[in-house]
């Protein structure tokens, strides 16, 4: 998954922005919110984005799968990869 949390206030807010943090942990990404907002790890809470670069990741698998990878000697692996577009 993306390491990157969205900020939760435990106490409603005025400001309709949403604020975003990332870190390399969700423990990184609470020292993180806390500096960067100034506030107490108790004033709110982070929820992880879903997204998991499965887009990102599934396009660059795309030419490895239908060229007959792991053989790179073939024809159509020759004359199609690398690609120059692909689009998803």
């Amino acid at each position: 998954r993306i390491p990157a949390y969205r900020v939760v206030f435990t106490q409603p807010s005025s400001s309709a922005e949403e604020v975003w943090v990332v870190g390399v942990s969700e423990a990184d990404a609470v020292e993180r919110a806390c500096a960067q907002l100034r506030i107490s790890e108790d004033e709110f809470t982070l929820e992880q984005d879903e997204d998991v670069l499965d887009t990102w990741f599934s396009s660059g698998l795309f030419p490895f799968s239908v060229f007959g990878w792991p053989e790179v000697n073939t024809d159509e692996f020759k004359a199609f990869f690398p690609t120059s577009v692909l689009e998803t």
